[in-house]
């Protein structure tokens, strides 16, 4: 793959734990947007999200790793964790860019955070160097949103649990629902830790 004319989609977020509604998300963008690769981009610590995560950055970018490992179009950065700072996503652009040229960069993006995209930092940088591809997650009603970006909607998507159900199923020691939910190696790692962390 030539980097210079690579369609490069970045799924960045918490994956705390990663699950298989990432990984079906991400083969869909894949393949309805004849993507090159997908690369997950586990956060160090959210702008937006207040609250410690419930396992630690290692054991979240160790899972990503073992779910992205069965394609070979999935690949993890951990650009963010290695910066041990807040995780501005116009940081990581600018990393991709310098690192990938002049590929054509794609984010993707939930519903839920598509009305408040302009409120990022340095919200304009990120306008001029990314095309956003959405995602539906949760009642955001997406025609009642800003049109002004270069944005397309990732089709016939809708995967019912999330990463905050998944970690109750854990402390209520639900592991025989989580098969369902999770990757095979994902689940193998999480039964082999006894206490997850709560803090990075």
């Amino acid at each position: 793959m030539d980097k210079s004319e690579a369609k490069i989609g970045l799924f960045g977020g918490s994956f705390d734990p990663v699950h298989n509604g990432h990984l079906e998300l991400a083969q869909k963008a894949l393949e309805q947007f004849s993507l090159d690769k997908i690369v997950f981009i586990p956060a160090f610590q959210s702008p937006s999200k207040t609250e410690d995560y419930f396992f630690s950055s290692q054991d979240r970018f160790e899972m990503l790793k073992l779910a992205a490992s069965d394609n070979k179009n999935f690949s993890v950065c951990d650009f963010e964790l290695n910066n041990e700072e807040l995780s501005y996503t116009y940081k990581t652009i600018e990393y991709f860019k310098e690192t990938y040229s002049n590929a054509k960069l794609f984010w993707l993006l939930g519903s839920d955070n598509w009305p408040g995209l302009p409120n990022w930092k340095n919200f304009d940088f990120l306008e001029k160097n990314l095309s956003f591809l959405i995602f539906k997650r949760g009642e955001i009603k997406l025609e009642n949103c800003f049109q002004e970006l270069d944005f397309h909607f990732i089709e016939n998507f809708d995967y019912k649990i999330s990463s905050t159900e998944i970690r109750k199923m854990l402390l209520d020691n639900k592991i025989g629902f989580l098969s369902n939910h999770l990757n095979d190696s994902v689940l193998g790692y999480l039964t082999n830790i006894s206490t997850p962390s709560t803090h990075n």
